[in-house]
């Protein structure tokens, strides 16, 4: 008996959680499913000026090409003259502020102000995180490309950022969710700098995170039941010995 509980014991602590990264474009609903619907985490309203290598709620950001990474209102985001036209700005998702690297002025390219890259490191690995990235006008596509690393640095995940449409810009949700607490740091990679497609200049708002693993999977709850059953069978045989 007791060696059938070792055996039922081991099998559940050598029982790895999927890592397995899915990936949701444009498709907040279907991010909320998996992940349990969790709270916006940061939606930047009680931040201000550059916050470029800030650690905020368990998160540091920074650009990877040295701009700045400001939190600015929405409405003040504008589009240099003949470059889309006022119109085009920065849509806040929550509240009226939102990150945009560089400021305000969404500056023609190329231009070390207008690379609007940005790199997300967690303090601890989380297995669900959601973003909105805001584009100030959406052309023929998004020129914009993601990946998501483990805590060893391999690439979990990648791809590119496949919004598409017309006219005065829009957001989009990109999200993410792991079998196991394994999203560690996520790269925005904006590529397009030049003037003829004015979708080069991003932003971000409305962060989701959490841990959708808090609990252990199903079969390894089958398994945790059958041990104690176990361990209780073997303690209720002591006693009996014991007696008799």
């Amino acid at each position: 008996m007791k060696t059938l509980l070792i055996s039922a014991l081991a099998v559940v602590a050598a029982a790895p959680a999927s890592a397995v990264v899915t990936v949701y474009q444009g498709d907040l609903a279907g991010f909320n499913a998996a992940a349990g619907n969790p709270a916006i985490s940061i939606d930047f309203e009680s931040l201000s000026g550059d916050i470029a290598g800030q650690t905020i709620a368990g998160v540091t950001l920074s650009n990877p090409d040295g701009n700045t990474l400001e939190v600015v209102n929405a409405a003040d985001t504008f589009s240099p003259p003949g470059y889309g036209g006022p119109a085009n700005v920065l849509p806040a998702t929550s509240g009226v502020k939102v990150l945009s690297p560089g400021g305000t002025n969404l500056i023609q390219g190329p231009d070390i102000r207008q690379r609007d890259s940005l790199t997300l490191v967690f303090s601890a690995p989380l297995s669900a995180f959601g973003m909105d990235i805001l584009f100030q006008s959406l052309d023929c596509c998004s020129f914009t490309n993601f990946q998501v690393f483990d805590g060893s640095n391999n690439a979990i995940a990648g791809g590119s950022v496949n919004a598409v449409g017309g006219g005065a810009g829009g957001a989009f949700f990109l999200g993410f969710t792991s079998g196991s607490a394994n999203i560690a740091r996520i790269v925005i990679t904006e590529f397009d700098e030049n003037d003829a497609n004015p979708d080069s200049n991003i932003g971000y708002d409305t962060f989701r995170f959490g841990a959708i693993n808090a609990v252990p999977e199903p079969a390894s709850w089958a398994l945790m039941v059958a041990g104690f059953g176990l361990a209780g069978a073997a303690t209720r045989r002591r006693r009996v010995l014991a007696t008799a």
